[in-house]
């Protein structure tokens, strides 16, 4: 079935040159005979990369032992936050947004609510941009926010629902509530985490 779906292939992608070699040397630098014979191989190596990766153990413990290893590839948080870009800043500016933080950070302490603060006092950020989200200015992260933003990901998840806390990275300063975040059994059986462990499982 491979090796006539392949000559089918290049059949129809062919019909508008001279041959399946003209075809064959335009597109990928070598004769059709050199395309089928790679071909074949690769549907061999698929077929056995697939083989392996479904004898995976995606058993409950493994499943934990693989979240708990890298739990910011999993785990979302809703937040509200006060966010400070702090990248190519000097020292003395990173201070001035450090105690910025800091002041409302006293305020939130007081009783202030740190969704409006957001609005009143984060720098623009088009990832982080609150009137973007509900009405409470709650954001949800997750590893879909970039390598960039990682380090403040990974802080995040360290905290407890309802926890007010500062977070510095080299990118950023925030003050940040976490609202709500998910755990394990959101992710238990969930697609990501099964072809993560299958992944990770052909790799090794």
């Amino acid at each position: 079935a491979d090796v006539t779906k392949i000559n089918n292939d290049i059949d129809t992608a062919a019909k508008d040159y001279k041959n399946k070699d003209d075809y064959c040397n335009k597109f990928y630098g070598m004769t059709y005979d050199e395309y089928f014979n790679l071909s074949k191989q690769m549907s061999l190596v698929n077929k056995y990369m697939q083989v392996v990766a479904d004898s995976a153990d995606i058993s409950e413990e493994n499943q934990r032992k693989l979240y708990s290893e890298n739990p910011e590839m999993f785990t979302s948080a809703d937040v509200k936050m006060i966010y400070f870009d702090i990248r190519g800043l000097d020292e003395s500016q990173v201070s001035y947004k450090r105690t910025n933080a800091e002041t409302l950070m006293h305020y939130i302490n007081d009783g202030q609510d740190i969704g409006s603060l957001s609005k009143e006092h984060s720098d623009e950020n088009s990832l982080f941009d609150v009137t973007e989200y509900d009405g409470e200015g709650v954001i949800r992260l997750d590893y879909g926010v970039g390598e960039s933003f990682y380090g403040l990901l990974k802080s995040v998840i360290s905290m407890q629902n309802g926890e007010v806390k500062i977070i510095e990275t080299e990118n950023e300063i925030c003050v940040v509530q976490c609202v709500s975040k998910s755990d394990f059994e959101d992710s238990y059986n969930s697609d990501n985490l099964i072809s993560y462990i299958k992944y990770r499982h052909t790799s090794d």
